[in-house]
């Protein structure tokens, strides 16, 4: 009990400490100052690529997915790491990590040998949060025209 209590105070002074040096201007943001225009050009490549790698994984069979499976986690890894301080840019991109999530998920419980439904679940999942990005992404190259 005295180590948890040891372990609150000290998370209580930290958290005193960063709002301190916040409130004085000291602290900077750690994610890139990133337009919207500038996300438009990085989804327009990603974009590219995921289509092409998801197209590879749909036509190659339960035993040899592995690679195509591994190309997808990759760029899903590369969507999750995209920051920005645009709060209208990341709130569109969380649907696309969440759709790439789920597709990369729907693959793995396909090799799994996971019920059709369960697969079925997960890519619905994808198609739903991919056509939310797509109407966002839409709406961003519409207001930076």
């Amino acid at each position: 009990m005295r180590r948890l209590t040891v372990y609150a105070v000290e998370t209580l002074m930290f958290l005193a400490v960063a709002l301190v040096l916040s409130a004085c201007g000291q602290t900077r943001s750690t994610q890139p100052d990133r337009t919207a225009q500038d996300y438009v050009i990085w989804a327009d490549d990603f974009a590219s690529r995921w289509d092409d790698a998801l197209a590879v994984a749909e036509v190659t069979g339960r035993g040899a997915l592995a690679g195509p499976v591994s190309d997808l986690q990759a760029l899903r890894r590369e969507a999750s790491a995209y920051q920005s301080n645009n709060v209208a840019v990341m709130d569109i991109h969380s649907s696309l990590i969440t759709a790439t999530d789920a597709a990369v998920n729907g693959f793995l419980s396909f090799m799994a040998e996971e019920s059709d439904q369960t697969v079925n679940v997960y890519m619905a999942k994808y198609a739903d949060y991919l056509n939310t990005w797509a109407v966002g992404y839409v709406l961003l190259t519409q207001t930076e025209e």
